[in-house]
Order: structure tokens, then sequence, then C-alpha cells
């Protein structure tokens, strides 16, 4: 422990100790109290747990303790907490001039897709007579009219709201597994300071009994999740990691090789991945009209005297769509509920298809008529998704 003290040791750093160490603090005349005080208190570390922690059939002992710093010893406060678990209680211990860096519950935001909601779009998607848009000759404004319209209507009619994210892990704990978890807790308590014999054999068959009820509540639950994925191989490797306690590897990329420098600033980061994907089109046909322009000048043209040239090539017409054709286009999308830096996902095109076909009909039939493609179509978002180990 000393080694391991010395370790942690460092400016700045507060060393918490908690846990069972097998040292009865409730023996005046335990000496390994009196070695385990000497050594902490080179540290500066002070024993909080006066009170039992553990009772089997009548004896009491301390052998789970806290050890804090000593600045805290007259602003701190401790409570015994008899969780059913197992023959040693909790410990619940408050700190009050302490600064600790608390973990928050991982929410997630989402939209409230409910059928009440979908109508009410569509209700509001019908009452729009899209006056910025017919008539106008800018690609870009009529585009970004249509979308800030279709935007307005998107979030007034799916409000957003806060989720806690679930242990995925965990999804098979059903509400009689719950109660049945609570209901063993209870009898714990009452088995423990009881010489009911009758009474421990019961506990002791409940106890079997449930753990058999949970491993088949697992199986059903694994089984069905495999049954269900379109992937049934890498569900399995991923249940096979969550059984075995490997994680998914959640860290973020901090380094980036940008024009051979090192950079750990994630907004620089971003900017280079941009960067790069946003000229890499333009970098690839510069360097092909580079390479087309030193064929040409190695070649050597000859007439063919059988091919007539003299009409000149007939230009190039595009051919209007309709709306029949845009709806058709919309309805044969796959319902996906992914989305773009926009939130709308083709399920949402496909829900507004009847609304919205003639704004877009006329969008893209002025934009094959100027030769401008919308600047607000041509945005993405870029996530690197990251190999394990680099």
């Amino acid at each position: 422990m000393d080694a391991v003290l010395s370790l942690h040791r460092k400016a700045g750093n507060e060393i918490i100790i908690c846990g069972d160490i097998n040292v009865d603090y409730l023996n005046e005349k335990c000496y390994k109290c009196h070695q385990l005080d000497t050594l902490l208190i080179s540290y500066n570390l002070i024993s909080t747990v006066k009170f039992p922690t553990r009772s089997v059939n009548g004896t009491s002992s301390t052998i789970d303790n806290i050890f804090i710093d000593k600045i805290h010893v007259d602003n701190h406060t401790l409570h015994p907490l008899i969780n059913g678990l197992s023959d040693h209680d909790g410990q619940i211990l408050q700190l009050n001039n302490i600064n600790i860096s608390t973990r928050l519950n991982k929410t997630k935001t989402i939209r409230n897709f409910s059928k009440h909601n979908v109508q009410n779009f569509k209700i509001h998607l019908s009452y729009e007579i899209w006056d910025t848009i017919f008539g106008k000759q800018d690609v870009n404004e009529v585009f970004n009219n249509f979308h800030n319209i279709f935007l307005r209507i998107f979030h007034s009619s799916f409000p957003e709201k806060e989720t806690q994210l679930q242990d995925k892990d965990k999804t098979w704990i059903t509400k009689g597994i719950q109660t049945s978890i609570k209901n063993k807790r209870d009898l714990y308590l009452k088995c423990r300071n009881s010489n009911n014999h009758k009474l421990k054999t019961y506990y002791k068959s409940y106890c079997k009994l449930l753990a058999k009820i949970i491993r088949q509540a697992k199986v059903l639950h694994y089984s069905n999740q495999i049954l269900r994925s379109n992937n049934k191989s890498k569900t399995i490797w991923d249940i096979v990691k969550s059984q075995t306690g490997k994680k998914k590897m959640i860290d973020e990329m901090s380094i980036l090789d940008a024009n051979g420098s090192l950079t750990h600033n994630k907004q620089k980061i971003a900017n280079s991945f941009n960067d790069y994907f946003s000229s890499i089109s333009e970098n690839l046909l510069q360097s092909h009209q580079d390479d087309s322009k030193m064929k040409l000048t190695n070649l050597t043209y000859k007439r063919d005297s059988s091919v007539n040239i003299s009409k000149p090539c007939p230009n190039m017409k595009y051919k209007y769509v309709s709306t029949q054709e845009i709806e058709k286009i919309i309805k044969s999308l796959k319902s996906k509920t992914a989305y773009g830096y926009d939130g709308v996902s083709t399920k949402i095109l496909k829900w507004s298809a009847p609304y919205i076909s003639a704004p877009l009909t006329y969008i893209f039939n002025k934009a094959l008529e100027k030769g401008v493609y919308p600047t607000r179509l041509k945005y993405s978002t870029i996530v690197p998704i990251l190999q394990n180990g680099r």
C-alpha cells in the first residue's frame, strides 16, 4: 500500500481509500489497526467509519472503511446503508468542501414523431402556398426560401425533447425481475439476524430460482436480438464483448497530421477534414486536366475522310421534370431515419411528398434552366470513424 500511495501522491491530488480492508476497527486490541493508521497518517489520511459494517449471526465488525484527508475531518458526514445484497453494509460519505467532476447522465435529443404531430405536419404543409418560390429566377434564393419554410414547419410540428440513454446491456431486466430482486433483498434482511432455519433455506432456494430466471431472460433477450439483426455476425460479437466486459473504444481523436504539423485542437482537426474533402474533387479534376494536356501534345491527329463533319453537333437539351416524376422518385426512397445537417430524413420526405412536389418541381426545372446547383445541397456532415487502436 505504501508503494501505491507513493505512486499516486501528487501536488493537487486528493486521495480517498475505500473498501474491505479486512482490519477490524471495532477491536481496540487489533495491532493491524495501529500499523495501518501509522502508515496512512504519513499521507495525511485518517479512518472515518466508527460503526459496524458487517453483522453475521450476532457478531459485528468494522472491516469496511473509508480513509480521507485530515482537512475534511470536520466537514464530512458518514451514514451506513443496509443494501440487502451481502453481509457487508454500504457507507455513504459526503464531503462538503471538495470539488469533484461529476459524470452527468448521458442524454439524447430526439423529436416527437407521434401520429398527432405527423398529421399536424401534413396539415401545415397543405396550407402553405409557397408564394416566395414561384415566379422567382434566382435558384439559390428559391431553394433557400423553400428550405426555410419547410424547416420552420418541421421544427414547429416535431418539437425536440431530451431523453436519458439507457444501458443497452441490461434491457433484459423486466419489471418482474426488478420486483423479484427487491423481494430477495427483503428476505436477506429478515434472514440476516435470524436463526430460523426454514427461512434461510427458503432464501437460498429463492436465490437459485431468481438466478435461473435471470439466465433465461438473458438468453431470450439476446436470441431475439440476433434474430432481428440484419448483421448477425456483428450482433453476436457485440453480445460477446458486452458479456466479457470488453467495451467499445470511445476515445476521440486528438492528434492529426495537418500540413506536416501535429495538433490537438479539435476545431483545427475538423477544419482540416473539411478542407480536404471539400477540395479533393477540384484537385483530382485539375490533375486529370493536366495529364490530358500532356497527352494531347504528343498526339498526331489524322482526318478520316469517311466522316462527315460539315454539320455542327446538335445542342444538348434537358427535359423538364414533372410533379408526378418527383413524387415517384421520393416514394422510391427507402424509409430511413438517418438525416443530414438539417435533421430531415427520407421518412419525413415521403410523408411530405404530395405537398412539396410542386415547389420542388419548379426548383429543379429552374436549376436545369439556369445551370445552377443550389448551394445548400452541397453541404454535408463529415464524421470520421476511427479504427480500433488508431
